[in-house]
């Protein structure tokens, strides 16, 4: 992981930020991201982007122009493959159920890869602090309590001038809630097949994957459910294809597994193959099956 402090008194515009990421960072290499390190805290240094983007966003109200791309954050800038976000982190309520429902949002607490890479740096507060650990998604199956090599690689404080970058399934960490507001700038970058990469929770003291985080891969299984109860004829041939072909294995099997609820005698009609996937988590909707 890359983490560093920079100190500049440099202040410069979204603008002239987009012009030195398409000049420094080569897309699909999240390593060129550090490229902009120095740019980006220069760019953490304008005190009127708030300012500046939220009355340009109230100035829209009649046709409905608000792009917020949450509560939590908003979208400074977009230009292929990058996005230069701006997030908020609150001070968590002392009402329970508001104090839970807000830091599942925020990722408070939770353990949690990433399918995009990231350079972040503060923008205003003491900024939030994270632990992180190293791991290779491509050597873990994406089973649910699946036990995962991890590489403790410390904590840090997100502080005035601190730099860190989270790479695409490389970087697990937590957020723990800053101790006043803060806000943070980001600039994502997607990789070729990141929609098509899944998210995980991990439980930290297991050293396992405990679930998915809601992400497009997530939206695109749950699909599958309704096929259980509305598809047709049709529906079984897109399944099959998407079963067979798709590129990711929880994907399959989520497709395998709407198959086998659709109709029982898929299992027999397909079994070999479901049986000669390489990915585990298929084969074992076949086994369930059976």
């Amino acid at each position: 992981m890359f983490t560093t402090h920079i100190e500049t008194d440099e202040i410069i515009s979204v603008a002239e930020f987009r012009a030195r990421v398409l000049a420094k960072v080569t897309p699909g290499k999240a390593e060129t991201l550090v490229n902009v390190a120095r740019d980006i805290v220069a760019l953490a240094n304008n005190p009127d982007l708030i300012a500046t983007r939220f009355t340009r966003e109230l100035a829209q109200w009649e046709q409905g122009g608000f792009s917020l791309y949450s509560p939590q954050s908003c979208v400074l800038d977009s230009f292929e493959p990058f996005v230069v976000r701006l997030n908020f982190w609150p001070l968590l309520p002392s009402d329970p159920r508001r104090r839970n429902i807000l830091a599942r949002v925020l990722s408070y607490d939770d353990w949690h890869d990433h399918n995009f890479s990231f350079l972040t740096t503060n923008y205003f507060g003491a900024g939030y602090e994270t632990e992180i650990f190293e791991y290779d998604v491509a050597s873990v199956d994406g089973l649910v309590g699946e036990v995962v090599d991890l590489a403790h690689k410390g904590r840090h404080q997100l502080s005035r001038g601190k730099v860190m970058l989270f790479r695409s399934g490389k970087e697990i960490h937590t957020q723990i809630p800053p101790t006043e507001v803060s806000a943070s700038i980001n600039l994502l970058m997607t990789e070729t097949g990141s929609a098509l990469q899944d998210q995980y929770y991990f439980d930290r003291d297991a050293r396992a994957i405990s679930g998915y985080v809601e992400s497009v891969s997530s939206k695109r299984n749950s699909l599958f459910a309704f096929a259980h109860h509305l598809g047709d004829e049709e529906t079984d041939g897109l399944l099959q294809s998407i079963a067979r072909e798709f590129p990711s294995a929880r994907t399959r099997a989520c497709a395998y597994e709407a198959l086998f609820r659709r109709d029982a005698s898929f299992v027999e009609r397909i079994g070999e193959h479901v049986a000669a996937d390489p990915a585990p988590i298929v084969r074992g909707v076949l086994a369930e099956a059976r």
